[in-house]
Parts: C-alpha cells; structure tokens; sequence
C-alpha cells in the first residue's frame, strides 16, 4: 500500500473513539485493531494483537528511517528483546 494510501484511509476514522477490545468502528477501536482495520482495506493482513504486529513486518532501523504509515513499537524492558503485550 501507499503512504498516500495508507494516510488517506486512516483519515477515514477520524472521530473514531478508543474503546478498549474495540473492533467495531461504529462504537470504537482500540490501538491493534485501527492498524489492523486500515491495512486490511489495503489489503495487507495483520495479525490482531500487539506483539503479533511487532513482529509481522520487517524491522525499522530508527524512527529516522520510518516512512509514513510504519508501524512502530517500543520496548523498554531490557529483558526483553522483541515487544510483548
């Protein structure tokens, strides 16, 4: 998908409140579910939870090198190596 694309269907939801759990845009949606929703009307298929999207693309080397509409995720457990829920 473009990040022309990608930006202009996000716009979409704009209103859209957080609910958490939310997967219907009508009552609202929550931080998994709005990437999910915006990739799946572009036809990219991304898994439903948090860690299931940290670690379904490939990597981003910096948050200086993401293009618009990257997914980024932060972990700040040093125990951790990969993000978790």
């Amino acid at each position: 998908a473009s990040e022309s694309a990608v930006v202009a269907q996000a716009q979409k939801y704009i209103g859209v409140p957080y609910l958490w759990g939310g997967t219907d845009p009508s009552k609202g949606l929550d931080c998994t579910c709005f990437p999910q929703l915006v990739y799946g009307h572009l036809g990219v298929d991304l898994p439903r939870t948090y860690s299931q999207q940290a670690t379904a693309g490939p990597p981003v080397a910096s948050v200086a090198s993401a293009r618009t509409g990257a997914l980024l995720f932060f972990d700040h457990f040093s125990s951790r190596s990969a993000a978790a829920p």
